[in-house]
């Protein structure tokens, strides 16, 4: 399945709310797991909704015997080329092809959040995006909106990768948990990524594909308001992007693409009109 995943996961949300659960169905994770699919965590985290020493209740504070190695804003500041080059792609690829709607807004207004992880592995990966995401549910969206968290000493493959990402994606989607609670939508992104149903010279895989290993964290409640705006105007949101996606993505070819890629990475910037 290629639809761009946070279309995917408001367009189910708006849906479950009018229509009652199947039952029996499976969970991603079982239809996942049946593909053979099954990374899963060493463990060793708990996640519970109280504050820290009487102060008030923070998704942050919540999260007990985590291991999160994100860089300082300082240091990530430092790190040559990953910020610059990723914020090129969102500007040059991600907004100029309108891969995603949601992104032009805060790239204008300045509120996406921009963070490097230093993870190699899934289980070290995993820490840093549930702290991430506390984060995020803990800044006011007039700050930040989105954040972009690059890997770029990731270690493992691009499916290794993709094991995790489906995990994580399975894990704040289906589990009840008193700090989450379904309120975040992962996105992830791999410079090789491929969609296992196309050939490889596919231009659509680009659409997940960035300059560094990157995911995309996103409030539920932010993607539900635009699909549910988009219903109001009769648009099929998650149709209406998959559509413009293969139209553009095929329309520039893969040769086209595979240069721009190699453009961000090497923090060259991008030859498309930014519109």
């Amino acid at each position: 399945m290629r639809a761009f995943i946070p279309l995917v996961l408001a367009a189910s949300m708006v849906a479950a709310s009018a229509s009652p659960p199947v039952t029996g169905s499976p969970t991603l994770r079982q239809m996942r797991s049946a593909r053979g699919l099954a990374w899963a965590p060493a463990g060793g985290l708990v996640l519970r909704g109280q504050g820290c020493g009487g102060r008030q209740r923070s998704a942050t504070c919540g999260l007990k015997g985590l291991r999160a190695k994100i860089l300082s804003d300082e240091a990530a500041v430092a790190v040559k080329d990953v910020i610059p080059s990723t914020a090129e792609w969102v500007k040059g690829f991600i907004v100029a092809l309108k891969i995603c709607p949601f992104a032009k807004e805060p790239l204008n207004k300045g509120t996406i959040r921009y963070a490097i992880s230093t993870a190699e592995d899934g289980d070290s990966l995993r820490d840093d995006v549930f702290a991430e995401c506390a984060r995020l549910l803990d800044t006011p969206v007039q700050e930040t909106v989105t954040t972009l968290m690059m890997a770029p000493e990731w270690k493992e493959t691009v499916d290794k990768w993709g094991e995790v990402g489906y995990w994580l994606e399975d894990f704040l989607e289906e589990e009840v948990d008193e700090i989450f609670d379904g309120k975040m939508g992962v996105v992830f992104f791999h410079p090789e990524w491929t969609f296992q149903e196309m050939l490889p010279d596919d231009p659509l895989h680009f659409e997940r594909r960035a300059p560094f290993p990157t995911v995309s964290l996103l409030r539920k409640d932010d993607i539900k308001t635009h699909v549910t705006e988009a219903m109001g105007r009769g648009v099929n949101l998650s149709k209406e992007v998959t559509d413009n996606n293969t139209r553009r993505l095929q329309a520039e070819g893969t040769p086209v693409l595979k240069a721009l890629m190699a453009q961000f990475r090497a923090g060259a910037g991008s030859v498309l009109p930014y519109q």
